[in-house]
């Protein structure tokens, strides 16, 4: 059982251009925070072409892992 607070896995990609804040969240190493940027950016500026354009949201930078890259997909 994960410790409380901790997020599993999602055993599924998770589209940037369509999951909700909620939905990002939920990706591990993400959590509430980022996944708003995320929101915001993509309100702001459209879609998102790759999961690298993640390193144009504040907050994310190069600091984008393997495993935040195989949890999400365009």
């Amino acid at each position: 059982m994960p410790e409380k607070g901790a997020r599993e896995h999602v055993g599924h990609k998770v589209n940037l251009n369509s999951a909700s804040e909620q939905e990002l969240a939920e990706v591990s190493d993400i959590g509430p925070a980022r996944a708003r940027k995320i929101v915001e950016y993509r309100t702001q500026h459209g879609r998102f072409e790759s999961v690298e354009d993640l390193d144009r949201v504040q907050g994310f930078g190069k600091t984008l892992t393997e495993d935040e890259k195989r949890s999400l997909e365009v």
